[in-house]
């Protein structure tokens, strides 16, 4: 993979290796031209890796020649990547100078030193530093490469124009004042940034030396105030050499911040973002700047003077902070401003005035704050104005009169997730308007008719219209380019326009959709009886040729209820498909009726009632009747079954159908008895004329009395879709489909007649035998009943007492759906927690680890307790996927002869309705409780753990660490460790920035973890997909907070399976999922739907949440803990594992034994005299040793590092001298990484 950059007889120099290396060059482009002629450009990439050791160099000859220079001025970029920190040397250039050539030199991950440097520059024209991450320039020190003495000790920095510092945590952060410090003034410098440094201020000593700085950018420190009198000079300096910056190189300069610059001066900015500027109420910034950014210091007040006396300032950005109103006079003055952003405040209103003079403003962002209004006019005056953003504020109007409707400029508008309720007038004045985002707000279509004396004709005609000039106005013309109206997430479900348009509704309406084009993605859009008028209104002007059918409201608008119309399209469903909601007499209280729109058939929705039976009585006229998924066990015959129409009976309790029922159904066209109870059918079917009846999943039974049926599903396939799906439940012929079983196996096998074969005599004995037996029967069906009692009032607990001791710390886990919890948490957790017994409790919605798997969670969990509490409800079955998996780990501990350990509590679901033939054949030993029992909190005490609490073991009860369970279960302690920097990367959207960049960076950053949060750490310049990747690759973990607008967005995503990759990758729990979905937000995405379903998340508003969050968030070199794999003696690996370290060490201490012999020999040699070495650490299995060479007689002995670090041994004393020991850790160890060459070990001896 790596090849050296040097020739064989480059491979060292005076002990130095040669660094090896990955080498790539670097896609061209154009940065600058000279005198109107492209310059060219130059770029290579390497990846280091030092073959031993903390140093080693690289060969400036050798690779300045690789860039095959002309004499032609050029730009060339060196940008290097350590994999791992050490020490980079460059060597003497060897050639004619290469001054012509404008150098750019990055390095991330490395170190170098000023003579490095030195070397660099004197080589080439040395413009720009930039130090990314975990990058350091050393100003001491030297080497033994040779140099130039008479070069100046900071030749490098003296003539370099930009250094860019990013300080990394867990590194060395550069100073400042060290790295000026070599001569009184720099004249060159004119770009300075430093990020993530502990300044608290700019220290005098660097204002002085660098008078001439353009841009100043010193984000996310802890200045206070910003530095004093910036900008230094108002001299502003042209780019070196004529240079002249090229378009593409301004659009990442310049243009992003729509700032118009002319291209051969440098920018003159000052960026202040994320410090602890709190307060400018006093403060004036003066002088000629073109952008100041303010943003993430967590300021409450601003002066009507701050920026007053700025000349030239064309961007000011003051978002994500705590401003609750601004002055009138903020922007007083300031015409050259382009580019205005105050969003992610708490603005309540704006001044009218506020805007007055910034009639230049092309790019306004008021997002993210808490508007209700907008003053008529505030917006007027900007005639240049281009996009406004005023998403996430409380406006429930906004008024056209607060925009210059006359506009020619604006084109693009973010009114998203703000309590509308009608589409804004001015997205239908604007010309030019490109798209209007009114996404996630309450606007419906309940009246479309409405907006037609709402929007004024003549300004609608104005501004979709290419010219009213004429006097013959050409409506029927379709757009050339659809104006988009992005109404995503709002509250649309229906289409509603009054019958019999007037010619203006009719032409208003059709230029509408002619010219724009309305985005209705994720609206619950109801395909009832309200869409018919305009179903049939839109289809006519299809056959009267005014639309085409290709319009994009054919095929984009679609239905999301009904449940049967889900996904088809709006314009494709017939009028007799539909329905609405009807008031008849006789609907059922618990369920819904509705009339067909065109048959008036009266559908009765009963669907999931928990109904018992079907109801006594039902409106007049013909019938639907919707009935599945009840706990209906019997079809009794009702006056109503002749007028049924449709009767859908899936997913009941049915076992029985009376054939008098059948009978009645003489006019029922769909028959639905499918996932019931049926083992037989009645022979009155046999007579149905149906067309369609739907039958699998039933236990049929394939005997003598069932064999007609087999003949009768065959004669009616076409009757029957599913007939190839019905199947035996006979003992012998278990699954087997119900027409391929032979007729002559279905046999019926005669009872005993008890009667006829007991002789009468024995009747009268057996009757105190039979007395006997009843009673015995009902103790025997009451047992726990009995049990319980006798537990509770007399202490007795017999023959299911467990055994003493128990090695599993945790006493039950308790899994359910999520939504029985309160219930759980009060009848079950706390009552358990808190009663005499003090029950260790493990509960799923508490106590899970998020971003491990629900089965993770599960099977690490199962295998640490002592009982399972499983509640089954109508969200949780035993079908469901979270049921198998507790069922199957509980199976493998009943095996295991823990046959009480799981306690199975029916919450809304009686026994009846159970199918898993495990848990059916478990619970006949009576280990079902249901909730409505009485003693059910007793029932489930008694079925505890039962031993004495004493202040013994109730000192160290609790839950062990889960989050180290499951890594030693699953082998998934984290990887990567030399990668990771940051314990989190916290990826939001716009919705819940405020939340992650407050409330969930305040906490976390309070509890000591370090954080990526894109809005202050993603280097501008960089890519999207760059900083993503990069902000993952570092990080611990992944907090995706979890919102419907944050889905939609594909970065969201990309960040979103770059997260889930590394987690699969890991093995790990590297993707937390927050939630912070609405209740009726839809997830589109499968990957997103998939992991919610199998991953445990975090929900924002549980009561748990912060605790939670910090226990799947260990900081950063948190070590496995061997306590809690000694507390599970049955992890059997683990307790080998230890085993075989505690014989290690006492080898170890035989070995140190020894060496004491050995030491007190050579004591005796050197008379006690002090005994210099020089050294090497070296690595010896798991033990890190000091390779000592001896000065007097060259030999070699090793002492172990812990032994040198300040410990003292019986027979030596250890003293290090002139070391420097770093903190960095190595791989596998926790010992230090680098000890510099030039140090001493003395040993006396004693």
């Amino acid at each position: 993979m790596f090849g050296s950059v040097l020739s064989s007889r480059d491979a060292d120099v005076c002990g130095i290796p040669a660094c090896m290396n990955k080498t790539s060059l670097l896609p061209p482009i154009t940065m600058f031209s000279l005198h109107g002629n492209n310059v060219p450009f130059k770029g290579m990439a390497y990846l280091l890796q030092p073959p031993r050791g903390m140093h080693c160099y690289i060969n400036l000859t050798t690779i300045l020649h690789n860039y095959n220079f002309t004499q032609e001025p050029a730009v060339a970029i060196l940008a290097i990547h350590c994999q791992r920190p050490f020490i980079i040397h460059m060597s003497e250039f060897v050639g004619d100078s290469l001054n012509h050539i404008w150098y750019y030199f990055q390095m991330q991950g490395c170190r170098t030193t000023y003579r490095s440097l030195n070397r660099l520059s004197t080589a080439v024209d040395l413009k720009t530093i930039t130090l990314p991450s975990k990058a350091y320039i050393h100003t001491n020190g030297s080497d033994c490469l040779s140099s130039n003495k008479s070069i100046p000790e900071c030749h490098a920095i003296y003539n370099v124009q930009s250094i860019w510092i990013t300080h990394s945590y867990g590194y060395p952060e550069q100073d400042l004042v060290d790295l000026f410090r070599c001569a009184d003034v720099f004249p060159n410098m004119t770009e300075l940034t430093v990020t993530n440094m502990s300044l608290t201020e700019l220290p005098p000593s660097i204002i002085r030396k660098i008078p001439n700085v353009q841009s100043l950018e010193i984000s996310n420190c802890q200045l206070t105030l910003p530095p004093k009198d910036f900008p230094w000079t108002e001299q502003s300096v042209r780019l070196t050499g004529n240079l002249t910056m090229e378009q593409y190189f301004l659009e990442h300069y310049a243009k992003p911040f729509n700032i118009e610059l002319d291209p051969n001066l440098y920018r003159r900015i000052l960026n202040l973002n994320f410090n602890r500027i709190s307060n400018l109420s006093n403060f004036l910034f003066k002088g000629h700047l073109q952008m100041i950014r303010l943003s993430g210091n967590g300021m409450i007040e601003i002066g009507s003077l701050t920026f007053r006396h700025l000349v030239g300032i064309q961007h000011i950005d003051v978002s994500l902070n705590k401003l609750r109103s601004v002055p009138e006079g903020l922007f007083l003055g300031l015409t050259s401003l382009r580019h205005i952003d105050l969003s992610s405040n708490d603005l309540e209103s704006l001044p009218t005035k506020l805007f007055k003079d910034v009639t230049n403003v092309v790019h306004l962002n008021l997002a993210n704050n808490s508007l209700e209004h907008l003053p008529n006019g505030v917006f007027s005056t900007l005639s240049h104005l281009q996009e406004i953003h005023l998403e996430h504020n409380k406006l429930v109007t906004i008024e056209a009169k607060s925009f210059l409707i006359t506009s020619s400029t604006l084109t693009m508008l973010y009114f998203d997730s703000n309590p509308l309720r009608v589409v804004p007038d001015i997205v239908f004045y604007l010309r030019y308007l490109n798209t209007a985002y009114i996404r996630n707000t309450f606007i419906s279509f309940n009246n479309l008719t409405e907006i037609t004396s709402r929007v004024n004709w003549s300004r609608l005609t104005d501004a979709v219209i290419k010219s009213t000039s004429s006097a013959n106005l050409d409506l029927n013309k379709p757009a050339d380019t659809l104006r988009k109206v992005d109404l995503t997430g709002s509250a649309i479900t229906t289409f509603w326009i009054q019958p019999n348009l007037t010619e203006f509704q009719h032409t208003f309406l059709l230029l509408l959709l002619r010219h724009f084009h309305f985005i209705l993605d994720n609206n619950r859009i109801t395909c009832d009886c309200n869409i018919i008028t305009f179903s049939k209104w839109i289809h006519k002007l299809k056959r009267d040729g005014l639309l085409t059918g290709t319009e994009y409201f054919f095929t984009e608008w679609i239905c999301m209820y009904p449940y049967e119309l889900r996904g088809r399209r709006l314009l494709n469903v017939k009028p007799e498909e539909t329905y609405c909601v009807t008031n008849v007499t006789n609907c059922p209280a618990e369920c819904w009726c509705y009339k067909r729109s065109v048959s008036e058939v009266i559908i009765v929705d009963c669907r999931d009632r928990s109904l018992e039976a079907l109801p006594s009585v039902l409106p007049d006229g013909r019938l639907d009747l919707w009935f599945h998924r009840n706990n209906i066990s019997i079809l009794e015959n009702k006056a109503y079954l002749s007028r049924v129409r449709q009767l859908v009976l899936s997913y009941n309790n049915l076992e029985v159908i009376e054939s008098s029922a059948i009978s009645s159904l003489k006019n029922v066209m769909l028959f639905y008895l499918d996932s019931n109870l049926l083992a037989i059918l009645p022979a009155q079917f046999r007579d149905m004329k149906t067309p369609l009846i739907m039958l699998k999943n039933n236990p049929f039974r394939c005997d003598c009395n069932t064999l007609w049926m087999k003949s009768w599903i065959l004669n009616h396939q076409s009757r029957i879709p599913d007939w190839t799906e019905i199947s035996c439940n006979s003992q012998n012929d278990d699954g087997k489909q119900f027409v391929s079983l032979p007729d002559k196996e279905f046999i019926c096998v005669e009872d005993f007649d008890s009667v006829k074969h007991v002789i009468t005599p024995v009747v009268s004995s057996s009757l105190s035998l039979a007395v006997f037996l009843v009673a015995l029967g009902l103790l025997y069906i009451y047992r726990l009943e009995v049990k319980v009692l006798l537990y509770i009032y007399c202490g007795i607990h017999p023959f299911d007492k467990d055994k003493k001791g128990g090695k599993e710390k945790i006493d039950a886990v308790v899994i359910h759906g999520p939504g029985v919890t309160d219930w759980v948490m009060k009848n079950i957790v706390t009552y358990l927690e808190e009663n005499a017994q003090h029950y260790v409790i493990c509960e799923i919605n508490r106590d899970f680890v998020a971003g491990f798997s629900y089965q993770e969670n599960i099977v690490s969990i199962v295998r640490r307790s002592k009982r399972m509490i499983l509640i089954l409800s109508d969200e949780m079955t035993d079908t469901h996927d979270m049921f198998k998996v507790a069922w199957r780990e509980a199976q493998l501990k009943i095996k295991e002869k823990r046959t009480n350990y799981v306690i199975v509590i029916g919450h809304n679901t009686p026994r009846k309705k159970l199918t898993n033939k495990e848990l059916k054949r478990y619970l006949k030993r009576g280990r079902f409780v249901h909730t409505g029992e009485a003693l059910l909190r007793e029932k489930i005490l008694y079925s505890m753990p039962n031993y004495k609490y004493t202040a013994d073991n109730g000192g160290v009860r609790g839950l062990p660490n889960i989050r180290k369970c499951i890594q030693n279960t699953y082998d998934t302690d984290d990887k990567g460790e030399d990668e990771i920097q940051f314990d989190a990367f916290l990826a939001y959207g716009d919705t819940d920035r405020k939340f992650a960049v407050n409330a969930l960076r305040a906490d976390l950053e309070k509890n000591g973890y370090t954080l990526i949060i894109p809005d202050r750490d993603f280097p501008p310049g960089a890519s999207k997909e760059e900083n993503i990747l990069e902000a993952v690759s570092r990080c611990h973990h992944t907090l995706f907070i979890l919102s419907g607008e944050h889905l939609e967005d594909e970065w969201s995503l990309f960040t979103f399976r770059s997260a889930i990759e590394k987690s699969l990758r890991n093995k790990s729990n590297h993707l937390i999922l927050l939630s912070a979905l609405k209740e009726d937000m839809i997830i589109v995405d499968e990957e997103v739907k998939y992991h919610m379903k199998t991953q445990v998340g975090l929900d924002i508003n549980s009561p748990w949440f912060w605790e939670r969050l910090h226990k799947a968030l260990p900081r950063k070199g948190e070590g496995q803990s061997q306590q809690i794999f000694l507390e599970d003696e049955k992890n059997v690996e683990e307790l080998e594992r230890i085993k075989l370290l505690k014989e290690k060490e006492k080898e170890e201490k035989e070995k140190e034994m020894e060496r004491m012999k050995m030491f007190k020999e050579d004591a005796d040699e050197n008379e006690g005299k002090v005994k210099e070495t020089e050294r090497l650490k070296r690595k010896n299995g798991d033990s890190f040793l000091l390779h000592e060479k001896d000065i007097y007689n060259n030999e070699i002995t090793d002492i172990d590092i812990k032994q040198i670090e300040g410990h003292e041994s019986l027979l030596f004393r250890a003293k290090l001298k002139e070391i420097d020991i770093e903190n960095e850790q190595e791989e596998g160890g926790g010992v230090p990484k680098e000890i510099k060459q030039k140090s001493s070990l003395q040993v006396t001896y004693v």
